[in-house]
């Protein structure tokens, strides 16, 4: 479910944060399976994407223009999704245990877990 109307930014203990200086905005990912982004100019969030918690667990995120990648446990999977049209455009698998990391470096998704992948 995807929801820009809502009186708060997260609803359960916020677990990454990255500052996108490029596009002007913040992003945040938590455990209660939300993603919020908001905007450096206006200091308003302007989106919200909202996943089912008994899917997704996010701890760790990090944006490259208009992409974001969050990943996290439960599953151990990488959710790659685009701002702009709050789709979901690849799911990652390959980690066998909790994702502790996830970075854009040039073109590439660099990622980390707690497994020997």
């Amino acid at each position: 479910m995807i929801d820009d109307n809502f009186d708060e930014c997260h609803y359960n203990k916020v677990t990454g944060i990255k500052i996108n200086i490029e596009t002007q905005y913040v992003c945040s990912c938590s455990t209660d399976g939300s993603v919020v982004c908001i905007s450096l100019s206006t200091f308003k969030i302007f989106r919200r994407m909202i996943f089912d918690i008994n899917k997704c667990i996010y701890n760790c995120i990090d944006c490259n223009g208009n992409l974001i990648a969050v990943g996290g446990s439960d599953p151990c999977v990488i959710h790659l999704y685009d701002i702009n049209t709050k789709t979901m455009i690849e799911e990652l698998k390959g980690h066998t245990d909790i994702i502790t990391n996830i970075k854009f470096y040039k073109s590439k998704l660099v990622t980390i877990s707690n497994d020997s992948h």
